[in-house]
């Protein structure tokens, strides 16, 4: 059954008359003569079947029950007006409104948020920063950043990063008085929480790293924060790799270890299926996609050690295994060797095995398609005239699949070449240049 509602004219002119005490002053607010406000009010007192107002030396006051019915309906107004507001504001040319975590708008973000206001000075970028999302985009959002498993029915969902878990600290720590030289050394540090302790149980399992305290130390409710204690020597983190790039960057924090824990999550771009392709949601996806590749950020830089003279004339770039033992630190040893002599070595740290998201299952990196991209971007970010690429066992196949890379002059297979044009006899010593 429809519901009994005042004529809507007329009450818009009693809330504006009841706010000013006033006819006159109603009218210009209105636009209309003073005589038009009084017909407007006769109709509603009409209707109500009761007086609004009375009028006492040359004044107009509210009687008992206009005083009420104005009050029960100008919070109403005020609502009216404010959603009104906000959707003109979201229809204006260009607005677009970004939600987000705290931490991601920090340390990603804003850094890089000036590249997009020159490219596009047209959108009006407004930043939203959320805690928590429960995987449903609310009116006022345009496009969001999730940090998840790329689960949300309903929604686009885009993959910019995927998650890995890396110790850091401040430079102090590692020349202080306590060792930090392995693993096992954890152990006389303080480590780092963020949000609960279940990042460092798992790498702590992963590593097989006992004897320290994982119920101790404190914990901190945003990724920010973490950083920033850690980088005041407050102790370990262990940090997201894309959130702790700025401050790896700038020499605030160090890696202590090459050891890395490859995380079930990922950082997502996400909007709604039907707006996805709309002009100015459409344009941010193409930007903060294509700044994802070209800075070679897919995987975190963290993960791409460089020694040697960064204007030598020869340059090589190689994958290995981040774990640890005898074969890790044989590649350490090669590329201090290699780079001994003049030559720029980037080694690109991958884990061992990947889970696929799709199926859970691991595979080797080099049927990772997404980690071979992020091989990729590294040999276009660091290629130059002169440059091979290689690695040894599975890095050896990894670099196989870029042969005739633009600006690679030959592929380098050490120890167990994978390369299809190399014999795959298994040596020890030498290195083949195909």
């Amino acid at each position: 059954m429809a519901r009994r509602l005042p004529p809507l004219n007329a009450l818009r002119v009693f809330e504006a008359a009841a706010r000013h005490l006033s006819f006159t002053r109603a009218a210009e607010e209105l636009f209309v003569t003073q005589a038009a406000v009084s017909h407007q009010i006769k109709a509603l007192e009409e209707f109500l079947g009761l007086k609004l107002f009375r009028r006492r030396n040359r004044s107009l006051l509210l009687t008992e029950e206009g005083q009420g019915y104005f009050l029960d309906i100008k919070d109403i107004f005020t609502s009216l007006a404010d959603a009104t507001d906000r959707v003109l504001e979201r229809g204006a040319k260009g607005a677009l409104t970004i939600s987000l975590p705290p931490s991601f708008a920090i340390q990603w973000l804003v850094p890089r948020l000036a590249d997009f206001n020159q490219q596009h000075p047209e959108i009006d970028v407004r930043i939203k920063a959320v805690d928590l999302e429960d995987g449903s985009l609310t009116d006022d959002v345009d496009v969001a950043i999730y940090y998840g498993r790329g689960n949300w029915p309903g929604l686009r969902c885009d993959e910019l990063y995927p998650e890995f878990l890396l110790p850091v600290c401040s430079p102090s720590v590692l020349s202080g008085a306590k060792p930090l030289t392995c693993l096992a050394d954890l152990k006389h540090h303080t480590l780092l929480h963020d949000r609960s302790r279940k990042d460092w149980k798992a790498y702590a399992k992963h590593y097989q790293i006992t004897d320290i305290n994982l119920d101790y130390g404190p914990i901190f409710s945003h990724s920010a924060m973490v950083l920033q204690a850690a980088a005041l020597g407050q102790g370990i983190a262990l940090s997201n790799n894309v959130l702790a790039q700025p401050e790896l960057e700038s020499g605030r924090l160090m890696c202590p270890f090459e050891h890395f824990l490859m995380s079930k999550n990922a950082f997502y771009l996400v909007s709604q299926q039907k707006d996805a392709d709309s002009g100015r949601i459409a344009a941010f996806r193409e930007w903060i996609l294509r700044k994802r590749r070209r800075t070679g950020e897919y995987l975190c830089m963290s993960h791409v050690l460089i020694d040697g003279p960064e204007t030598a004339e020869y340059t090589f770039i190689f994958a290995h295994g981040a774990g640890a033992g005898m074969e890790h630190d044989f590649m350490v040893d090669v590329a201090q060797r290699i780079a001994a002599h003049g030559i720029r070595v980037v080694r690109f740290n991958f884990p061992y095995m990947v889970k696929r998201a799709e199926d859970g299952k691991k595979r080797p990196p080099d049927r990772a398609p997404k980690l071979l991209e992020a091989f990729e971007d590294v040999v276009s970010l660091y290629s130059g005239e002169n440059t091979v690429i290689g690695g040894k066992s599975m890095g050896g196949r990894m670099a196989s699949h870029m042969d005739g890379h633009t600006g690679v002059q030959g592929i380098a297979c050490l120890g167990f070449p994978f390369h299809p044009r190399v014999n795959r006899k298994r040596t020890k010593a030498n290195i083949w240049l195909v």
